[in-house]
């Protein structure tokens, strides 16, 4: 009986221990993903920027 649940026990840590496991490497992947989509959002934004930029200096020469 005893060694019936340390067996069990043992199965249960081993099956968190994994699933701790997937989990930290589905957090790393994603936390990946996340920095990978701000750095382009910021290049993004630096386009839209120097776009704007262009159009603002656009008009005030065609205003001239």
């Amino acid at each position: 009986m005893k060694n019936k649940i340390v067996v069990a026990l043992s199965c249960l840590c081993i099956a968190l221990a994994v699933g701790l496991g997937v989990a930290m490497h589905q957090l790393t992947e994603a936390r990946a993903t996340i920095d990978k989509q701000e750095r382009q959002l910021k290049e993004l934004y630096g386009q839209v920027n120097e776009l704007t930029l262009q159009y603002v200096d656009l008009v005030k020469r065609l205003k001239k």
